[in-house]
């Protein structure tokens, strides 16, 4: 496993997929509203740290990668400009990294409200549009005209709009064999069949994106990676036996979110480096357990994963 993380550094990684700001308002609890039976939170902490394509993007870079191309859809509110800010901190610090911006009505923002390790509330800001497709042929044809520069490509779907069937088809058919598409899907999206492609899908989006008057998930793409929370992660590939990698035994589960996101991020920088599935999915599973020990959005180092690996 050593090996196969180190390889991870190496991986050339063109990322596309929904971008947003994660919001954390931290704070206590001692009273109830005189106003209403809801509780009052005394405003202690307010952080904000990259999510969906975004914390992607974090997780490669403290794996190491230092070669991403990010395609991400933002406004020019002030969400958007903090989402900027915050990757041009990255690539100061982690290197040869490129961002394509496309415009969009409203950047997607998600503040959560936190009290005692609870959250309380969420709060949502988004406009969800549908990609264009003359943006979509833009993203297809910089990746195809520069595919010598990739290993993998990396697709973040939210549901939020910036991942739509055409594209999705166009890219497949652009890219072909050439180089593999790994997907952290939304049930939002009708797929396509892409036979080049895997996804990984947690349990939960994998039974909503199962429809039996279709073709089966595993007949549409290259493989199912399925995140199954305790229970680990399946391999499910067409004529083959599905295999399972066993969770790693946690006491201290603190926060899943982002998980997926560093499961995907993992997979597929190894993916995309020559590990087989079955090893990258056995890197992305040990990265898992590291990151659920963490309060809120958090993106997990190289040094991280590499003391997990020794136990």
């Amino acid at each position: 496993m050593q090996e196969t993380l180190e390889k991870t550094k190496k991986a050339r990684i063109a990322v596309i997929g929904d971008i947003m700001l994660d919001r954390y308002i931290t704070g206590n609890v001692t009273r109830i509203s005189p106003e209403a039976p809801v509780p009052v939170v005394l405003v202690e902490e307010e952080t904000c740290v990259l999510g969906g394509a975004g914390n992607v993007v974090a997780n490669l870079c403290k794996l190491g990668v230092t070669n991403i191309h990010l395609f991400c859809c933002i406004s020019d509110d002030p969400f958007g400009v903090t989402i900027k800010t915050k990757l041009d901190d990255l690539y100061r610090k982690h290197g040869n990294i490129e961002t394509t911006y496309f415009g969009a009505e409203q950047t997607i923002t998600k503040t959560r409200i936190m009290a005692d390790n609870h959250q309380i509330v969420r709060l949502d800001r988004e406009t969800p549009k549908l990609l264009e497709a003359i943006t979509a042929n833009k993203i297809v044809d910089t990746i195809t005209g520069n595919i010598s520069n990739f290993d993998v490509i990396l697709i973040s779907d939210y549901g939020k709009g910036c991942i739509t069937p055409y594209f999705l088809s166009r890219l497949s058919r652009s890219i072909e064999a050439r180089i593999p598409i790994c997907i952290d899907p939304s049930p939002k999206t009708n797929y396509p069949p892409m036979l080049n492609t895997i996804i990984l899908p947690n349990t939960t989006e994998k039974m909503k994106m199962h429809d039996p008057r279709e073709t089966p998930l595993n007949e549409k793409f290259l493989a199912v990676v399925e995140t199954a929370g305790a229970e680990g992660i399946y391999i499910h590939v067409l004529d083959e036996p599905t295999k399972h990698i066993r969770a790693i035994e946690i006491s201290d589960v603190v926060c899943t979110i982002g998980a997926g996101d560093t499961v995907t991020s993992v997979f597929t920088a190894a993916y995309g480096t020559g590990a087989t599935m079955y090893e990258a999915a056995m890197l992305a599973n040990i990265a898992a357990s590291v990151v659920v020990r963490h309060t809120n959005t958090y993106a997990v180092s190289y040094a991280e994963i590499f003391e997990a690996i020794k136990l």
